[in-house]
């Protein structure tokens, strides 16, 4: 989550325990109970909204470079048993298609992967009698298929949850646009009610409200007549 959003949600938490520490102190308006309600319901959701869309790809990327290792030790195995038999009866073509090393492939994206994989595969299928001196047999290529397979289904699940965490993240951001709502309409109008009789709890209030920016330099600056609330 944005820096900025941080910040702003430590304020919503300050401001939520100090309400809820002063709640009897303006139990006399009705209107208070409710709309305090409201904004912690809105700050849970937000913060629910926070832990889906960090396991909306964690789990699914680790996934997919774990099928991403299987699948390149595989094709390194296979080719380089290609490469060997290529080199040994001096096909210069065959060597050349088989000649692939790690890095490169792990620079690929992914269904560039997957195409070299499958030309591979295609290859090793072709001069399979000859591999099996090399130790590659045909349950080899059978479980190179199934990698591939394998890689391809985890980067469409992997996209998924890319989808989905956008979408979570737009519904976050609205949450967000509530509470300040919440806060900038309601609340901070009902503590000018109170101001006051409660004035220490009105102080402390505007202190609360304030968004700090975590590990941004100090600067001085002019004493706000309002609390400051980012957009």
């Amino acid at each position: 989550m944005a820096k900025h959003l941080e910040n702003k949600l430590t304020m919503y938490n300050a401001v939520q325990t100090l309400l809820d520490a002063n709640a009897p102190k303006v139990s006399v308006i009705p209107a208070y109970a409710s709309t305090v309600a409201r904004f912690k319901t809105c700050v849970a959701a937000i913060q629910g909204r926070m832990v889906q869309i960090n396991l909306a790809t964690k789990g699914k990327t680790m996934t997919k470079w774990a099928a991403e290792d299987d699948l390149i030790a595989s094709v390194l195995r296979i080719s380089a048993a290609v490469f060997a038999n290529a080199s040994a009866t001096r096909n210069i073509e065959v060597k050349a298609q088989s000649d692939v090393r790690g890095t490169h492939l792990r620079r690929l994206r992914d269904m560039d992967l997957v195409g070299k994989a499958s030309a591979i595969h295609s290859v090793a299928t072709e001069w399979i009698s000859d591999l099996e001196p090399y130790g590659v047999s045909l349950d080899d290529l059978n479980g190179l298929k199934l990698k591939i397979e394998t890689y391809e289904r985890t980067v469409g699940e992997r996209d998924s949850g890319v989808n989905e965490r956008v979408a979570l993240r737009k519904t976050m951001l609205e949450l967000f646009d509530e509470a300040d709502r919440l806060l900038e309409e309601e609340i901070d109008r009902i503590m000018e009610v109170v101001k006051s009789k409660e004035l220490q709890f009105f102080d402390a209030y505007r202190s609360a409200r304030l968004i700090h920016e975590m590990g941004a330099p100090r600067v001085a600056e002019k004493p706000a007549t309002e609390p400051a609330v980012a957009k």
